[in-house]
């Protein structure tokens, strides 16, 4: 009889809680949401091209000339992303055993434009910075060439190869 007397009991404080009005208990609920981003993707745009060099002059090719290297970053909006030249060569060559001397600039950009907006950095060192928020990002490479050593005449080249990555953040 005690027993019944306590199972009635105890039924009658869990008919209880149920039957409390819904101001004494409350629930809420959030969603957990991540995004993926998407590879980053470079593209190679213009070669950096100098044109005419005359024996014994300096040529320098302006970031902002349409003869500028030009490269273009695109992936997940807003993410940071390293970037740096893997392969910057230096000195240009003819492969006749000649050498052009070459110096680098760059700037880097979230629209397709190197003046306005544009954050200059040293080629060698490479950057850290943000694509746009559509996800884009933009690199422009000049540089100066030096023949004032009068080389033998003749088509120098050198290889410019870009890498970029995700750093997480």
């Amino acid at each position: 009889m005690r027993r019944s007397a306590l199972i009635l009991a105890l039924s009658g404080v869990v008919l209880a809680a149920l039957m409390m009005p819904t101001a004494a208990r409350a629930q809420a609920s959030i969603t957990a949401t991540a995004t993926v981003a998407s590879a980053l993707t470079l593209t190679a745009g213009n070669d950096l091209d100098f044109q005419l060099v005359i024996p014994g002059f300096t040529k320098t090719v302006a970031v902002t000339d349409g003869t500028a290297g030009t490269f273009s970053i695109t992936g997940g909006a807003g993410a940071e992303v390293n970037f740096s030249f893997s392969t910057l060569d230096n000195p240009l060559t003819d492969g006749g055993g000649n050498n052009l001397p070459i110096t680098y600039t760059g700037v880097h950009n979230t629209v397709n434009n190197a003046g306005a907006g544009a954050t200059a950095f040293t080629p060698s060192a490479g950057a850290t910075t943000n694509l746009s928020g559509l996800g884009e990002l933009y690199i422009f490479l000049g540089g100066t060439v030096d023949a004032t050593l009068s080389p033998p005449n003749g088509t120098y080249t050198g290889t410019v190869t870009l890498t970029a990555a995700y750093t997480g953040n």
